[in-house]
């Protein structure tokens, strides 16, 4: 279950939209975007997702990430608890809002040929939720995020991610690694779309390797007001193993 939780925490990223000041969300997708938010503005990007592995089942509702400008390259993030609801059977059953936290995103260059757009995000998760539903103790992420427009209508992204979960019941941490691959592609001035590919070494001290593919859809109500929807599959021996979700994006 420990492994739910953690991708529900990371997911909520698909760059959208070819016009001058376009809006680039660090939702619905697995993949983060290498783009800042311009100093002054703010980003409000929430949703919905349910997770299934095996009988194992998480929703959450909220994934509110507030992204503010502070700079022309740099941007803070803060991500407000979700509400969780957890169905791991043979275990209680629980829900309660999980953990929130705190971060910031820094772009290095911007796409230049082959050059790709390069940023680094870091963040602690703060133990702040509920019994059940928290890690308990402070969680670093570092995410190194890539991006290249590889023409008017498609667009690639790449993702390399650590963390170091710390695991409640047994008092112990462990270090998880991911990475992904993410294309996405402009249909029209209003819809968007993406293709992903994302995998960890480990959800689990002592787990085996983790792959899932999804994909989504976007649609830009105007420019600064974003709707998402996404399904995806995991590839982990459960008879179970698939996520589904939607979600808003809203820019002042």
């Amino acid at each position: 279950m420990a492994r739910l939780i953690l991708i529900a925490l990371l997911l909520p990223a698909v760059v959208l939209a070819q016009d001058d000041d376009p809006l680039v969300s660090d939702r619905p997708d697995f993949t983060e975007s290498a783009s800042t938010v311009a100093p002054g503005r703010l980003q409000f990007e929430g949703g919905f997702t349910h997770l299934a592995a095996g009988e194992s089942h998480v929703t959450t509702l909220g994934e509110i990430l507030v992204r503010f400008g502070l700079s022309k390259n740099t941007e803070g993030r803060l991500t407000l608890g979700s509400f969780a609801w957890i169905k791991d059977p043979p275990f209680k059953n629980s829900d309660g809002l999980t953990d929130s936290a705190l971060g910031a995103k820094h772009r290095f260059f911007k796409n230049d040929g082959i050059v790709p757009e390069t940023a680094l995000l870091a963040s602690v998760t703060l133990p702040t939720g509920s019994d059940g539903t928290t890690f308990e103790e402070v969680l670093p992420v570092l995410t190194g995020a890539l991006g290249w427009d590889l023409s008017s209508v498609f667009s690639l992204g790449v993702n390399v991610g650590w963390s170091h979960v710390y695991i409640p019941n047994d008092r112990d941490r462990y270090h998880s690694w991911w990475g992904s691959l993410a294309l996405g592609a402009s249909l029209g001035s209003r819809f968007g779309a993406f293709a992903e590919v994302y995998g960890f070494n480990r959800e689990e001290k002592g787990g085996d390797a983790t792959v899932y593919v999804d994909l989504g859809l976007t649609y830009l109500i105007n420019p600064n007001f974003q709707l998402d929807a996404r399904v995806g599959e995991g590839f982990n021996g459960h008879d179970e193993d698939w996520l589904y979700g939607f979600g808003v994006v809203y820019r002042i």
